[in-house]
């Protein structure tokens, strides 16, 4: 918690609100990711929550596909199932972690 709390120079959670409603900027929110993945190496802690986003991403974006796929009527074995993935911003600059999960 305190790597967070240093991140957004705060010292209690209630303080962290403010970066998510009356400050908010999504760029400045994503940084935390690097700041994290710097720090995850030998961290079981760090590592874990990369693992769990990765996993988390993977449920999302499995449920676009699904969708894509129905909305389409392309069978999982056909050629045609296959989709490019572009993974965009300063979070997938960790992907080397995210991927494990």
């Amino acid at each position: 918690m305190k790597l967070v709390w240093d991140f957004f120079g705060v010292s209690n959670q209630m303080d962290m609100l403010q970066f998510y409603y009356t400050k908010f900027e999504k760029a400045h929110i994503a940084g935390l990711a690097k700041v994290m993945a710097e720090k995850a190496t030998g961290d079981p802690l760090l590592l874990s929550c990369f693992t769990w986003a990765g996993r988390q991403y993977a449920r999302q974006l499995m449920g676009v596909l699904t969708r894509y796929r129905k909305e389409r009527g392309v069978r999982y074995s056909s050629p045609d199932s296959d989709v490019d993935v572009v993974c965009m911003g300063r979070v997938f600059d960790s992907w080397e972690l995210l991927q494990k999960g």
